[in-house]
């Protein structure tokens, strides 16, 4: 695994939590400028301590972190037309 793929996943993770880089930060004892120089892959290499630290505070197994990133889930809408709404009067009401 690449730092920058370390540094996608974990930008994954992160937005899956919905934390920001302060955030993180703060729960796992880095600066919000640490959790963004692994993100962007300019800090490479993370000690083990710090892949421990960021597992607990993002709440997954350490090995989560070392996964590859997902690309993001496109959801598909269905296109065909919504039903037809039919006035009812209230004589046809049983």
């Amino acid at each position: 695994m690449t730092e920058h793929q370390f540094g996608a996943r974990l930008a994954e993770l992160r937005h899956r939590a919905g934390l920001s880089w302060a955030e993180l930060g703060r729960r796992s004892g880095l600066t919000p400028e640490g959790v963004s120089l692994i993100e962007r892959g300019k800090r490479t290499n993370p000690a083990l301590s710090t892949i421990l630290a960021l597992a607990r505070a993002l709440d997954v197994e350490p090995a989560a972190l070392l996964e590859p990133a997902r690309p993001p889930v496109e959801v598909e809408h269905d296109q065909a037309p919504a039903p037809e709404l039919v006035e009812v009067g209230a004589s046809e009401i049983p």
